[in-house]
């Protein structure tokens, strides 16, 4: 009979150790060269938060366990994320989202999911009346300022009993009038600017801001995924134009279910990053690419040698997500220089505006490839003028918005795409860009123009 080593896991006393050493090394920790060095200033209630995420990090650290030092680390950043776009808010939505922020925190500690869903929900509510108010004072400052002084009322009401100033908690039929009173205000005030061919609904009384009609067709409201996906059966203008250019397609079929598909999947990601792909714009690629595919096939090339059509649907829209994705996350990061050298290279044929998202996904650019954990430079066309196709088709879809939406993106902070490159494990690279006369045009045949590539 052999003797066999016996083997032992971490015992009781060596996880109270563990633990209790990554409690100490977490307290310790320096949060004022934390905050200098993240330029954002941590209130009480996030110094905890960080403490104990930095708490989860080193017990996972001590355990060897990467994914759970990788899931602290993610937790950690996305505080910085929420603490850095409330700095921008009015008090009354900091307080609202300070404490949508915790409560999603304490769900996700508890794994309670459903708390963690209405947390997400809450927020973006909050974020879109700080949008919309956002949107209205490019009108009329003072109806903005008196809007967002009402939700503040609203809030203090709903949240305090607190009227006016006057602590009326013991009266609720008192709080409630006046809840009702400022929803009705605020009401008149949204009314002024909503689409007028769009019936006005009936005031919510539990909403100081109710959100903009016509969600299908606008996004100016700061939402670049639509509440509700575009219909193939519809009858406004935009879903019949895209039902008659879906509807051309041999090779490969569109039907609603795809369609839905697309955009839950642009919704995956904004759950997971906070960053917003527009559907249309994925909608877009599909229609320019005229097959009904995003052409991802690696194996089934075209005939000028490039991606080609594939077939499987769920592979075709993930690899598109995937490649989209990981060039605006590219974007965001090296969108800056991108556009200077745009700008300076407009005399070149084929070069043209101020550069834009659409024209860093058509060229030789840096794409932050998630599943890969690198940073490399490619395409997603040879044909240099895909972009303003695209860009076009994109304008259709959306009712002329995608000067808007390249306004969204690179208005992104680029610590944002250093934090989620940060949690993967990515590490970006230097790069420069600059003018190559490497353009093709459809058939892929060299045509003379110039498009801006990046280089490491």
């Amino acid at each position: 009979m052999k003797w066999k080593e016996p083997t032992f896991g971490a015992t009781p006393m060596l996880k109270a150790l563990t633990a209790a050493n990554a409690r100490r090394k977490a307290q310790a920790f320096d949060l004022v060269t934390e905050q200098k060095k993240q330029k954002l200033n941590y209130p009480d209630w996030a110094q905890k938060w960080m403490r104990k995420y930095k708490e989860a990090w080193n017990i996972a650290k001590a355990n060897g366990d990467e994914v759970g030092m990788r899931k602290a680390q993610k937790l950690a950043e996305g505080l910085r994320s929420k603490l850095r776009e409330m700095a921008t808010m009015p008090k009354w939505a900091q307080e609202q989202m300070q404490m949508q922020t915790i409560r999603w925190m304490e769900g996700n500690a508890s794994g309670n999911i459903k708390q963690m869903k209405a947390a997400e929900e809450a927020g973006k509510a909050v974020r879109d009346k700080v949008a919309l108010i956002h949107t209205i004072s490019k009108t009329s400052k003072a109806d903005a300022d008196k809007l967002s002084d009402l939700t503040a009322k609203w809030y203090a009401a709903h949240d305090h009993g607190i009227v006016d100033g006057k602590d009326l908690s013991k009266d609720p039929k008192a709080v409630k009038a006046a809840m009702d009173k400022y929803s009705k205000e605020a009401q008149a005030i949204i009314g002024k600017y909503q689409s007028p061919q769009v019936p006005q609904e009936k005031p919510v009384p539990s909403e100081a801001s109710p959100k903009p009609a016509n969600q299908n067709n606008n996004s100016s409201n700061g939402r670049w995924i639509p509440t509700i996906e575009l219909k193939l059966n519809g009858t406004s203008e935009v879903e019949q134009y895209l039902r008659d250019r879906l509807g051309r397609f041999k090779k490969v079929k569109w039907t609603q279910e795809k369609v839905n598909s697309l955009w839950e999947g642009t919704r995956t990601i904004e759950k997971a990053y906070q960053i917003q792909i527009d559907p249309r714009f994925l909608l877009a690629i599909i229609i320019h690419e005229g097959t009904g595919s995003f052409n991802t096939s690696s194996t089934n090339r075209a005939a000028d040698g490039q991606h080609g059509v594939e077939t499987d649907y769920a592979k075709d829209l993930m690899k598109a997500n995937s490649l989209i994705f990981g060039k605006i996350l590219g974007y965001i990061y090296y969108g800056k220089d991108f556009r200077e050298v745009v700008a300076k290279s407009t005399s070149l044929t084929g070069i043209s505006g101020k550069g834009n998202v659409f024209q860093y996904c058509n060229w030789h650019t840096p794409i932050v490839r998630m599943n890969k954990k690198i940073v490399e430079l490619g395409i997603y066309a040879g044909d240099g003028s895909w972009h303003t196709s695209v860009k076009n088709i994109y304008d259709k879809l959306s009712n002329g918005l995608s000067d808007e939406y390249e306004q969204y993106l690179s208005g992104i902070n680029k610590s944002t795409a250093q934090e989620i490159t940060q949690s993967e494990g990515i590490k970006l690279k230097a790069t420069s860009f600059k003018a190559s006369q490497n353009a093709e045009d459809y058939k892929a045949d060299k045509n003379g123009e110039w498009t801006i590539i990046g280089k490491f």
